[in-house]
């Protein structure tokens, strides 16, 4: 039994980690190298990541089934002291982590962080105010802090 492998891209795919069929073709590599070793979990450390091969297998389908940014597999969300939510994943990807502001925290957040990862993996660094739709239709105000490590989200 394997506790712990870990799998990096050499210099020449590295610099394409932001292409989703690099990602994708690295997590089937690493899922069927840690079946072969019997491991029981697959880690993706810039997310902060740990997910168990038994569940594995349903994100990558549905990964190729709907072709889009995998964000259970690349990020995690977690609250802040202050009661704000921010990323763990993006800044791999952009350089920026972001951070829905109290005001916009109400228990169902978990949709917008997803719109947010997915639309921002897209939309790369941010260096100025801009504007999103939420969810529920109503305007987002996307805001890089003063500096540059986060893109703060706020109402508006």
């Amino acid at each position: 039994r394997t506790e712990a492998s870990v799998l990096r891209l050499g210099p020449h795919i590295a610099a394409g980690t932001a292409n989703l069929t690099i990602l994708r073709e690295w997590f089937g590599l690493a899922d069927g190298l840690a079946r072969t070793f019997n491991g029981s979990a697959l880690c993706w450390a810039p997310g902060a990541v740990v997910l168990g091969l038994d569940r594995l297998g349903d994100y990558l389908d549905a990964w190729d089934a709907r072709n889009e940014v995998p964000v259970a597999l690349l990020a995690t969300f977690r609250r802040t002291l202050d009661g704000a939510v921010q990323s763990n994943g993006l800044g791999f990807f952009t350089g920026q982590e972001f951070r829905i502001e109290p005001q916009l925290v109400n228990g169902d957040e978990d949709a917008l962080a997803r719109l947010l990862f997915r639309h921002l993996f897209y939309a790369g660094r941010q260096e100025k105010t801009g504007q999103l739709a939420a969810p529920g239709g109503f305007a987002l105000r996307l805001e890089p802090s003063e500096n540059r490590r986060f893109v703060r989200v706020w109402p508006g």
